[in-house]
């Protein structure tokens, strides 16, 4: 009997104070740890023992000891207990075993707990011979090596608890001690991913570090990704080196191997889009180790299958070899369309050549050199010669032993083809830029004689379609039913007549849109531009890495491309189209795009439209505020915006700053109703006018501010010297306010001109301000009011004063009118003299006619001498008078009086020169002059 058995009957022995001596034997408990057995070091870990449900006491064991390791009692039965580890160490790690123990018995021992400690040591390495990538169904061998002398070696698999395997390591002549672990048949179904450890003998649960994970990658069924480099495959030695590995089946995971390399890089998906993923391998530096043939692998997060392999990427590495070939062509460089030629690659030293062309995203052509005149030689023959074949060529060199390996380029080729058809004109139907999923027709048109057309994509030699044209036709479709990310890039076409084959058309670039998240578009400083100015489109996004693209409505063609730029403070990726000097061709709908790096013509949906409006094409026009520009609180008030004729909309902006407006909003009227106002209708307006182009405005007319009274205690409003002013004369209007005030405005009754204002310096002055009228004329009669405000509310103003009327006398140029007036008369006697003979038999009187002018202003003072006299004289001055109103009056006199009276106008200006007073206001219109009148009756 073992002595851990022993001590178990003993145990069983010593309990019998409570149980029976002939207590049964339990059926054994089950032992195991939480996180596994395999713990790193200085873990905490959890151990369970669970028995039947009427288990009171547990104890553990470790490595057969005579005595428990551990134990716990219950008062209650219960079916499982566990033990904690707080600290996982050398002295931690061993075997453990538990029992149990009822009120009718105790149990067998579990079956034993191999708790081993990682990290002890530092970890080995491990690898796949031949190659990670394994075949479904295959086997492969696993090594794991290392420089320390362990002597077993563990293989574990991830997602199983149990080690997988244990072998004896076997030491090597030169390097580590290492060992092999044959692993298969794998299927593509599970996860093959491996660590391993190593130990030695005399503390086999002290194990070392894990090795790396080592995946092992079974290809699926699933379709393969796209592998490439935008470098090309021949890639000089010290260049920087990416490949990329694309797909649009949305994997989330991809993985690139190399042919005969022990690695599995695996990179996660840069932002995957609508089924559309990329992930970057960086290479780092190129040396000759990058030479070799790639291929790439995708696979979805929740799977564990991975896809089957891209097609094979060869990465050639130029310059390392100390080799310049030779290149040459047969017959010459000049060759005619339909014949043969050969380019002939000659070294002295190589045994294998490869040719390439400039711009071609073909792989190399390549050939086993032959030995001829004391060379190694290949020729590459082309033919029958088309215009895809005219360009640069050159030939590298290569040893068929390191066939990844290249020389240096020879010197450049360029082949040149003659005798080539026009080339034909290709287009897009509905256009180059296709939404998602839609269908888009390319057109080819080039000759009746046509009887073939083909069409290439991204300048690949061999034609991707053909067709056939109708008879009597010049031209022939191609039809994509609906538009993915593979059909976008360049196209060409051309055609055939007989063996003559046509030059390609122009590339035509069809790009795919609505993949990615739309940008936004903004214009700096606003989407509101003078004409001649400057504006800068500034395009963002969040979900694109690649560059911007500008588009403007109705505009085939793209604007612009321009790449992006991460800002930190946005937290998005951005670019800047500068627009100007702007014109009026400018005008109109703009629309950003955002694009992948790696799929330049897969773009996002577009952005919001940004309208574009161009101001100062025509002249500003003029803007009025009826019935003034002032107003009360629930006053009706129309601005009126006059404009040149021919003008289509108008539309009206208001601005507290020297801001320009986001957007001209037009209207078929020029009047805006703003009433009822309120105080939201003060500020500074302007208007606009346009004929029919939308986006092609005019300048802004002049401002006009919109006043609102009301808002405060009233002012008053005071004349001096008085409010009776000679004409020529000085006054000053004193506005003055009782609350502190340092704004001031001064405004006529009937007066459309904006109201005069001045503002205060001191503000520690009194709360008035004085309004000087030098010198008076007849235009400054009328009645005035004042209001107060303050300059940080310029469009609230207070109550009106009270009225003040301000009259002027006329005594001081009377005199010069009557002088004026005798001069007239002089020459109007010899008239009345004549015409006193025409009438000597009819009767004259004076007394009507006196009477009738009394109402028509101040007259010269009657005699009874006067009314013997053959003539009177009446000079009448009148303030300005409505030229109907005269009408009216010279009517009603000609009613009440039978008399003949002679009235004759005279102009003042015509009597006098006068030097005009300066206008108060600057947009104060010339007053009007007054009327002298001159009535004389006969008798």
């Amino acid at each position: 009997m073992s002595p851990s058995l022993t001590a178990l009957f003993c145990l069983g022995l010593s309990v019998g104070l409570r149980t029976s001596v002939q207590a049964e034997i339990l059926p054994k408990p089950t032992l195991w740890a939480e996180s596994g057995p395999v713990i790193p070091q200085f873990s905490p870990v959890t151990i369970w023992c669970q028995g039947t449900l009427q288990a009171q006491e547990f104890y553990l064991y470790k490595d057969r000891s005579p005595t428990s390791w551990d134990g716990q009692t219950s008062p209650y039965p219960r079916k499982k207990v566990k033990f904690s580890i707080t600290k996982m160490t050398e002295h931690t790690a061993g075997r453990y075993q538990c029992y149990y123990v009822s009120s009718t018995g105790w149990s067998q021992l579990s079956d034993p707990l191999e708790l081993v400690v990682t990290g002890v040591y530092d970890k080995p390495s491990l690898s796949a011979l031949p190659s990670p990538v394994v075949t479904s169904g295959g086997n492969v061998t696993l090594q794991c090596g290392s420089g320390l002398e362990f002597h077993r070696f563990i293989l574990t698999k991830e997602g199983e608890d149990r080690i997988s395997r244990t072998v004896d390591s076997q030491p090597q002549l030169s390097g580590p001690y290492l060992n092999l672990f044959p692993v298969g048949p794998v299927t593509p179904t599970h996860t093959w991913t491996f660590r391993c450890y190593g130990y030695y003998w005399n503390s086999p649960h002290v194990w070392s570090q894990p090795s790396n994970p080592l995946e092992l990658l079974v290809p699926g069924g699933s379709g393969k990704p796209s592998l490439l480099t935008q470098q090309g495959p021949i890639v000089a030695s010290g260049q920087s080196l990416t490949l990329q590995c694309l797909s649009d089946i949305g994997y989330d995971r991809f993985a690139l191997s190399k042919e005969g390399g022990q690695d599995l890089r695996q990179s996660s998906v840069l932002q995957p889009q609508d089924g559309l993923s990329e992930a970057n391998f960086p290479l780092g530096t190129v040396s000759s180790s990058h030479g070799g043939r790639y291929r790439c692998y995708g696979r979805h997060r929740l799977s564990s299958q991975w896809s089957a392999p891209s097609d094979p990427l060869d990465i050639l590495v130029a310059g390392w070899l100390h080799d310049r070939p030779s290149l040459s062509v047969q017959p010459g460089p000049m060759v005619a369309t339909g014949e043969n030629v050969t380019l002939l690659c000659q070294s002295w030293s190589m045994d294998t050549f490869f040719l390439t062309k400039e711009g071609a995203v073909d792989p190399p052509l390549y050939l086993t050199s032959q030995y001829r005149a004391q060379q190694y030689q290949a020729e590459f023959s082309m033919g029958p010669v088309t215009s895809a074949h005219g360009g640069t060529y050159r030939c590298y060199s290569s040893l068929s032993t390191s066939p990844y390996l290249l020389s240096q380029s020879s010197a450049p080729l360029e082949l040149l083809v003659s005798g080539v058809s026009p080339k034909p004109y290709i287009w897009a139907d509905p256009g180059p830029i296709i939404s998602k999923g839609s269908p888009v027709t390319i057109w080819c048109q080039g000759s009746l004689q046509a009887d073939g057309y083909l069409l290439y994509k991204d300048r690949y030699s061999q034609p991707l379609d053909t067709s056939i044209p109708n008879t009597s036709s010049k031209k022939t479709e191609f039809l994509i039913q609906s538009m993915s990310s593979q059909y976008t890039g360049l196209y060409q076409c051309a055609y055939s007549t007989g063996d003559t084959l046509s030059e390609r058309s122009e590339p035509l670039l069809l790009v795919m849109t609505g993949v990615y998240s739309a940008p936004s578009l903004s214009a700096q400083p606003g989407p509101v531009v003078n004409s001649g100015g400057n504006v800068s489109l500034l395009c963002s996004s969040q979900s694109t890495q690649g560059p911007f693209h500008l588009l403007k409505e109705g505009e085939a063609e793209l604007l612009h491309s321009r790449k992006s730029e991460w800002k930190y403070y946005a937290g998005r990726r951005q670019a800047v189209f500068p627009v100007g000097p702007v014109r009026s061709s400018h005008g109109g709908t703009y629309r950003c795009y955002g694009s992948s790096s790696f799929y330049p013509n897969v773009w996002s949906q577009p952005s919001a439209p940004l309208h574009l409006q161009v101001t100062g094409v025509y002249r500003e026009p003029s803007l009025l505020a009826q019935p003034g520009p002032m107003v009360l609180p629930g006053d009706s008030l129309t601005l009126q915006c006059h404009s040149e004729p021919g003008s289509a909309r108008f539309a009206l902006t208001k601005d507290q700053q020297p801001t320009r407006p986001q957007y001209l909003q037009g209207q078929r009227s020029p009047n805006f109703s703003l009433g009822p106002v309120n105080l939201a209708h003060r500020g500074r307006y302007r208007c606009y006018s346009r004929h029919n182009l939308s986006y092609v405005w005019s300048a802004p007319s002049a401002p006009l501010d919109i006043l609102i009274a009301g808002m405060y205690r009233k002012p008053s409003l005071s004349a001096h010297p008085g409010p009776l002013v000679p004409w020529g004369a000085n006054v000053t209007l004193q506005c003055q306010s009782e609350v502190r005030a340092d704004t001031f405005h001064l405004h006529r009754e009937g007066s459309l001109d904006p109201p005069q204002w001045l503002r205060l310096q001191d503000t520690a002055a009194p709360s008035q301000a004085n309004f000087t009228i030098s010198p008076v004329t007849w235009g400054y009669n009328g009645t005035y009011r004042c209001y107060s405000s303050h300059s940080s509310s310029p469009f609230q103003l207070s109550h009106p004063s009270d009225p003040l009327e301000l009259l002027v006398s006329g005594l001081q140029w009377s005199l010069s009118i009557l002088i004026g007036v005798s001069v007239a008369l002089v020459l109007l006697l010899s008239l009345l003299f004549f015409l006193r003979h025409w009438s000597q038999n009819k009767g004259r009187t004076s007394t009507g006619a006196a009477t009738e002018h009394e109402d028509r202003g101040p007259q010269k003072s009657s005699s009874p001498a006067a009314d013997i006299q053959e003539e009177n004289l009446y000079a009448v001055v009148k303030d300005t008078q409505p030229e109907e109103d005269r009408h009216l009056d010279s009517q009603a006199e000609a009613s009440e009086d039978p008399q003949d009276v002679t009235y004759a106008q005279l102009n003042h200006l015509a009597l006098r020169q006068e030097t005009r007073a300066p206008s108060s206001s600057p947009s104060e219109e010339p007053p009007d002059e007054p009327s002298v009148y001159a009535a004389l009756a006969v008798h």
